[in-house]
């Protein structure tokens, strides 16, 4: 019995040995590459959901400002027959508007490019309403603001020049709003009456 328990308990220590010589030399290249391709996909996944976050976070935002930016326009125009004269340096220097929106005479959005206002026909006449363009606003946004139900102060909504009004069907569908939203970066416009 003495003789069977050597030979097992050699085969032991040299399993023993084999284990160690293999963790004291580290690893092979093809299981650094392992281990390097593990990471680089662990990175790529946090990047993606942080782009997500973030292009989720400025939108969320970039539609409050647009509700401040319409309050403020009407507040400081309910006194008057029309919205002639609006500017987006005008409503700047009234400082109305939250501190993080002004730039000198500029009016900025989340996405970090600047807001125009100007006076429009609204339904009723020249100078009836006043138009907001949000320049530069990415495709996957520019999509959720158009298909985002705004109330009935909005005439007409759009990108670029394409505008739809009340009677043609707002907010935009799904559908019809990324069709709009055609381009990487578009220019949001919102026609107030």
């Amino acid at each position: 019995m003495e003789t069977t328990a050597m030979p097992s308990a050699r085969s032991e220590h040299s399993l023993r040995s084999r284990i160690a010589d293999q963790a004291r030399r580290g690893l092979t290249l093809i299981e650094a590459a392992m281990v390097l391709a593990i990471l680089a996909l662990v990175v790529a996944g946090i990047m993606l959901f942080y782009t997500n976050a973030n292009t989720s976070r400025n939108t969320t935002n970039a539609l409050s400002q647009l509700a401040s930016v319409q309050q403020t326009v009407r507040t400081l125009y309910g006194g008057q027959p029309s919205y002639e004269g609006v500017t987006a340096a005008l409503i700047a220097g009234s400082r109305s508007l939250p501190a993080g929106m002004v730039s000198g005479t500029t009016l900025r959005h989340s996405f970090n490019s600047t807001i125009d206002i100007v006076a429009a026909d609204g339904g009723g006449g020249s100078n009836s309403g006043f138009r907001v363009t949000f320049n530069n606003i990415p495709q996957e946004a520019c999509i959720r603001m158009l298909s985002a139900d705004l109330g009935r102060g909005v005439h007409s909504a759009g990108v670029g020049s394409t505008l739809r009004t009340q009677t043609t069907g707002l907010p935009h569908s799904l559908a019809d709003a990324t069709a709009a939203c055609a381009s990487t970066y578009n220019s949001v416009v919102w026609i107030f009456n």
